[in-house]
């Protein structure tokens, strides 16, 4: 596995807006932020980095690759499988975990800023 930057977070989601305010809610909070709006780019910018995130903030609803099959991308690579995944989603935690991603951690939308900064602080070194 990969050695993880422990002030560093990788969010991918979709949706612009959301991404533009869960980086501005990490960022004012010390931490670096790496934000990617699909599965197949979030996978390439692991590969190309020297080191894990302390942790991906996951949409699960998302066009090109849902965020369920970014995790089981994931889980086949070596390198990449310890990554912690905290997934989000409007769907509710029973939708997710039939699409079997239930062993991860599970925030619902809207996400409140305090619970993205909670997540942060169990994950994350503080900054």
């Amino acid at each position: 596995m990969m050695p993880v930057n422990k002030n560093r977070i990788l969010v991918v989601d979709d949706d612009p807006d959301i991404l533009s305010l869960i980086g501005y809610v990490f960022e004012s909070s010390g931490y670096k932020i790496d934000l990617v709006s699909n599965g197949i780019d979030a996978l390439r910018f692991l590969k190309s980095q020297p080191d894990l995130p302390a942790f991906i903030l996951l949409d699960v609803m998302m066009p090109l690759m849902s965020g369920d099959d970014f995790i089981h991308e994931i889980e086949k690579d070596p390198a990449l499988a310890g990554v912690v995944i905290v997934v989000m989603s409007a769907s509710g935690e029973d939708v997710v975990r039939k699409k079997g991603i239930g062993e991860r951690k599970f925030i619902e939308k809207p996400v409140s800023l305090d619970t993205l900064i909670d997540v942060a602080r169990q994950y994350c070194a503080t900054p």
